[in-house]
């Protein structure tokens, strides 16, 4: 017995130690970070403490402010429109499509999210920049009027990104609620129509409350994903125009990274242990109520 402790303590080694550098060290040196005005550029050893100016500053941030904004808006309704969209796609394709069909959609919707988010980013900006495939296609067929700056409009270009986001995303959704369909047994369906519910009241009274597992599993990572949004964004709009469809995980980039950036790399730090509180936040809502 203690020779099987011993083996397996000694390949969990390995793993720890990956952990322990890139996870651990990384989260307790950027809460450590938040509390310094360091810019990223100057040696350790000068590192300037500033207590909680950084949190007290970010109030009076107005481009944080907006982008905090942006991200509420940006994770709501990509959360609520990814579940929506998968919950009635997953139906259609259960109830209504043969085996083989069922499949070969799935496929589809999924596929997506089997493209990197660079990919995906570089394929709408050309699909939805001014003189984008989108706009040149309203244009062909007579519909000039519609033509829009869908990513250079301040008031579009979040709401553009939302829907790339829709169209990359719902796939996971589907396939989760694909998964809890099969588990209702059909002679509940069946008891239903005979007392004469409608497909409506079918869905409501019978469907959803059976995939509430599903449901609770596509919110949480929903969410957490949508607060957590970065890479997508970036690459279609790096946050403009002028800051127009900036989130917290782009404005962190850009207070610290970004070369056309302040190098504020201690506030950038600050708002990233705040996001990260909220995301752990909603992990453990998840496990304490969803999983008792």
């Amino acid at each position: 017995m203690k020779k099987k402790i011993r083996s397996a303590t000694l390949l969990l080694i390995p793993g720890n130690v990956v952990y322990g550098v890139f996870l651990l060290f990384a989260i307790i040196f950027t809460f450590f970070l938040s509390f310094t005005a360091w810019t990223g550029w100057t040696p350790i050893s000068e590192l300037k403490f500033t207590g909680l100016v950084n949190y007290t500053s970010l109030p009076k941030d107005d481009t944080f402010i907006l982008s905090l904004r942006n991200t509420v808006i940006f994770t709501l309704v990509l959360s609520f429109g990814q579940l929506i969209l998968g919950f009635f796609t997953a139906i259609s394709l259960h109830y209504y499509f043969s085996k083989k069909a069922r499949s070969v959609f799935s496929a589809i919707y999924f596929s997506p999210t089997a493209l990197s988010y660079v990919i995906v980013g570089l394929l709408w900006s050309r699909i939805l920049r001014d003189d984008g495939l989108l706009n040149q296609i309203l244009h062909s067929i007579g519909l000039r009027f519609l033509e829009r700056g869908w990513l250079s409009d301040p008031s579009l270009v979040l709401w553009s990104t939302i829907g790339v986001g829709l169209w990359f995303w719902f796939g996971w959704n589907t396939l989760f609620y694909l998964a809890g369909l099969q588990s209702i047994p059909e002679d509940m369906l069946d008891a239903a129509t005979i007392d004469g519910a409608s497909d409506w009241q079918t869905i409501i009274h019978v469907i959803a409350p059976n995939v509430k597992t599903a449901t609770s599993i596509n919110l949480v990572t929903n969410l957490i994903g949508g607060l957590t949004v970065f890479s997508l964004i970036y690459v279609l709009t790096k946050g403009g125009p002028a800051h127009a469809s900036e989130v917290l995980g782009t404005y962190i980039y850009y207070l610290g990274f970004s070369a056309w950036g302040p190098s504020r790399l201690g506030y950038a730090s600050a708002i990233t242990v705040l996001l990260s509180l909220v995301a752990m936040l909603l992990s453990y809502l998840y496990l304490r109520f969803f999983h008792r």
